[in-house]
């Protein structure tokens, strides 16, 4: 079996997708026996309290646009390549720079992981950033910045060997930038079946007595709908009484959720809970009685939303990236076009009424998580095309 080398900037207890992804992967590679050393660059020191199984070495850097922090992780990855026969890496500049470097001197196989649909993703991030800056130069800067963080960007996937994405919807919008489709392998994102069951794991104090608990889980950040989120809770509690909301994570719109709430009197309807670490997530998604994701612009499909499903809870979701190829409307679980609040209100509704409907739906969800989006069948699947390299 091959030697791999995984190299990466995101990872838990850091509140994003990509993070939980390449723990997953890591994790279950490790445990499948793989001979595997995984690289965390972290930067600013952020989680010094975490530790990580031996096989996870952390490397503190203070700044990945340094250049003496960059020439550091030049010579440790210079130094570490030669072991290893496959490298993996998620799409961070400075790292992808680096590698990229070294496998046109070393050849080495590369792999690269990608959540979403990368270049949009980061047009989109350096387009905001350069809206908000109020000095010109700075503007200029970014957009400067933003087009070479692209450029590279699609340098490293046409180089590399393999890129790994989760759904077709970012394999088909990769070959519309012109990289090479035979290298592109659509591996879903697993569920952790022991991790979430449908079995209630504990009772917690958010889950009221006698109220319907509906919540909400990702980034606080526009592509997954946080306001859309609570526009839905708004219209449903001009209907009904007996329910909480609950909204899990943090992200850039929680202040203006919370004006949200505020203004419309949803003070005593809405439980922001802020961060919750990975290990206790199944503990409040047990507390849910319907989960509601009003995603707006996804690669793919949401891990929130198959672990919800793996958990038996009944979801109403939209039709973005591949959701709709997994979830059959009224079968597993509910989907709607992304703008269609009045829908998934609706829904919420009958959902709230009808605890027969929700047993129904959740246990098909569960049931098709479990046959279709196990660890131990998706990482079959990496090891597999790692070992083609």
């Amino acid at each position: 079996m091959k030697k791999i080398l995984y190299v990466c900037a995101w990872f838990p207890p850091m509140a994003l997708g990509m993070a939980t992804q390449n723990y997953n992967i890591v994790k279950h590679l490790h445990e499948a026996g793989v001979d595997l050393e995984v690289i965390y660059i972290r930067e600013n020191g952020e989680a010094e309290h975490v530790t990580y199984p031996p096989y996870i070495e952390v490397v503190d850097m203070p700044s990945l646009v340094d250049p003496i922090d960059i020439a550091r992780l030049f010579l440790l990855f210079a130094r570490r390549v030669d072991k290893y026969t496959v490298v993996s890496a998620d799409l961070k500049f400075a790292l992808i720079l680096l590698l990229d470097i070294l496998k046109i001197v070393k050849g080495f196989p590369l792999a690269i992981k990608i959540g979403g649909h990368a270049f949009d993703d980061l047009r989109i991030l350096y387009s905001m950033a350069i809206q908000e800056s109020p000095r010109l130069m700075t503007r200029l800067r970014l957009n400067l910045s933003g087009m070479l963080h692209v450029a590279v960007s699609k340098f490293s996937l046409m180089i590399c060997n393999i890129i790994f994405v989760d759904g077709y919807d970012i394999k088909e919008s990769l070959m519309a930038t012109g990289i090479d489709g035979d290298k592109i392998v659509v591996i879903h994102n697993g569920v952790d079946l022991n991790k979430f069951s449908e079995r209630s794991i504990k009772d917690i104090a958010l889950h009221s007595k006698g109220k319907t608990v509906i919540m909400f889980l990702g980034r606080l950040s526009h592509e997954n709908g946080p306001m859309c989120f609570l526009r839905i809770i708004n219209n449903f509690s001009k209907t009904y009484d007996n329910f909480l909301g609950v909204v899990l994570s943090v992200g850039p719109l929680r202040r203006k959720m919370e004006e949200y709430v505020k203004t419309n009197g949803l003070n005593e309807k809405v439980l922001f809970v802020g961060f919750v670490p990975d290990d206790e997530l199944p503990s409040y998604l047990a507390a849910a009685d319907i989960m509601v994701f009003p995603l707006q612009k996804i690669g793919g499909v949401s891990q929130v939303v198959t672990e919800a499903m793996a958990m038996g809870k009944p979801v109403i979701t939209t039709k973005v990236g591949v959701v709709a190829k997994i979830i059959e409307h009224g079968v597993n679980g509910f989907v709607y076009e992304k703008y269609d609040m009045e829908g998934m209100s609706n829904m919420l509704k009958r959902l709230h009424t009808d605890k027969e409907l929700r047993d129904r739906i959740g246990g098909n969800a569960s049931q098709f998580i479990r046959e279709n989006y196990g660890w131990d069948r998706i990482i079959k699947e990496y090891i597999e095309v790692y070992e083609r390299l």
